[in-house]
């Protein structure tokens, strides 16, 4: 007959120190991978298509990274901007205007900004979520 191990028993209670242990880790793990993501590079595009049948103004927003702090997001931003102006600038050439955290296209009937921002990642810019 095999005898119930007492709750008493030194063996249960590391067991019981070992199941806190991780525990304890395992939530002071979480908080911490929490706090690194405490920025958000947010890329607002607007645009206007002005041509017959256009769609006319638009704006939408979306998520371009997560940083750990305002200087990291801030880093991020221009360099963004700066490799999105890269890219369009053999393209567009004279058509284009760039900065530190925009990047405006300009076409024979509107033009397309994608503006870069970084904001805390408790502040979402579309506003609150209905349902």
């Amino acid at each position: 007959m095999i005898a119930a191990i007492d709750a008493g028993h030194p063996m249960m209670r590391l067991a019981r120190r070992a199941t806190l242990l991780v525990a304890f880790f395992l939530l002071t793990s979480a908080a911490t991978a929490y706090a690194e993501c405490a920025w958000v590079l947010w890329v607002e595009t607007t645009g206007m298509d002005a041509k017959p049948g256009g769609a006319g103004y638009s704006k939408a927003w979306e998520v371009g990274a997560a940083a750990s702090s305002a200087d990291r997001c801030s880093q991020l931003r221009a360099a963004n901007a700066r490799d999105r102006a890269a890219r369009l600038q053999e393209t567009y050439k004279e058509k284009m205007k760039s900065d530190a955290d925009s990047v405006t296209v300009f076409t024979g009937h509107g033009f397309t900004t994608d503006r870069y921002v970084c904001l805390p990642d408790s502040v979402d810019p579309r506003g609150p979520k209905t349902k």
